[in-house]
Order: C-alpha cells, then structure tokens, then sequence
C-alpha cells in the first residue's frame, strides 16, 4: 500500500471523529453530572439518612436508565445495594 493511500484515509478519517466526538461528548457529560450527584447524595445519605434522600437517590438513578437502559428493577436493585454498602460502612 502507498503511503499515499494512508494519508488520504487519515485526512478524511480525522475530521470524521472531531465532528462525530462532539455527539458522543455530550451523552457522556450528562452521565457524569447524574454519577456524581448519585455520589453526593450517597455521601449526605451516609451522613444524615433520610427517606426523602433515598426518594432524591431513586430519581436520579432513573434519570441515569435513560443512559444506561435500566429497569425499574434494577433501579431498585441498585439503590438498596448501594444503601447497604454504606450502612455495612458506617458500623
């Protein structure tokens, strides 16, 4: 293969992934705000447990199975398993 050919492919290449990279940033930007206030929450729940903290907890988790493809189970699932692991922390 010409050394040509690899340059061609690379100039189209390239600009191809800058244009394509902005998309997949943003799905990805908005998945780390949801993360880290799942973590915040933990932590004030870790803190100061409350009902309306796990309620707070669920929702956000929710918010991250539009990302993630989560169900209603999962979500569940995932919140007790978190809860547990703070309460197993905390004694």
């Amino acid at each position: 293969m010409e050394i040509k050919y690899i340059v061609y492919s690379m100039m189209v290449i390239l600009p191809l992934l800058f244009i394509f990279a902005g998309i997949f940033r943003k799905k990805e930007t908005v998945s780390e705000q949801l993360e880290a206030r799942y973590f915040e929450l933990i932590q004030d729940y870790q803190a100061n447990p409350s009902d309306l903290l796990v309620q707070e907890m669920r929702s956000v988790v929710a918010s991250m199975r539009n990302q993630k493809g989560m169900t209603e189970k999962d979500i569940i699932e995932k919140v007790e398993k978190d809860l547990s692991i703070v309460s197993s922390t905390q004694a």
